[in-house]
């Protein structure tokens, strides 16, 4: 177990990434991407952890839990994130690309993006109450199957998806937004 660390520009694509539980970690510049996080002898699991402008594009996260964990400037393009370990699942992600990101089913009520690329992100079948995407990206993002109840999307934009086809009962949107939600009905709103 390592605690209260600061991990700063290490190349996990080169260097050996250890499978452990970190706790209270800070990880700065490091390069995930196209690595495997965990192992099958060994489990990964971070716990009220930082990442700080770390590269996790096309990395391997099976079975690993982010448990209050904290994801700043990062790049996350392509994560499966739907294949993580989802016990005391607890993320919040600010100025992050997660461009083609899978968040498949994932429990996420309450989740935070901030200022985030979710571009062809898939959210169907994710529990999403409560969830704020403030000034977000959500170009061609999949929601299908979706719970947005109380979610706010007043900020976001680029978004589409079908009201029949997920749950939105008091969720938050803006006037310039609701074209998203109209978009099936061939409805033209200027």
């Amino acid at each position: 177990m390592t605690t209260d660390t600061t991990i700063t520009g290490k190349d996990f694509r080169t260097e050996t990434f250890a499978p452990s539980t970190y706790e209270a970690c800070i990880f700065e510049h490091c390069d995930w991407s196209s690595t495997k996080l965990s192992s099958p002898r060994a489990d990964t699991v971070f716990l009220d952890c930082e990442f700080r402008h770390c590269n996790l594009s096309n990395a391997n996260i099976s079975n690993v839990a982010f448990r209050e964990v904290r994801f700043v400037g990062c790049k996350l393009v392509g994560v499966e994130f739907a294949t993580c370990n989802t016990f005391l699942l607890a993320v919040e992600f600010h100025q992050c690309d997660l461009t083609m990101a899978n968040l498949h089913g994932l429990p996420l009520q309450n989740t935070k993006f901030q200022s985030c690329l979710l571009r062809e992100t898939d959210f169907s079948q994710a529990e999403l109450q409560g969830a704020i995407f403030h000034e977000c990206d959500l170009t061609r993002a999949v929601f299908d199957g979706t719970n947005h109840e109380i979610a706010d999307f007043r900020s976001a934009v680029n978004y589409a998806f079908d009201p029949e086809r997920n749950r939105l009962k008091k969720a938050r949107f803006s006037a310039d937004g609701l074209e998203g939600l109209l978009l099936k009905y061939g409805i033209i709103v200027e």
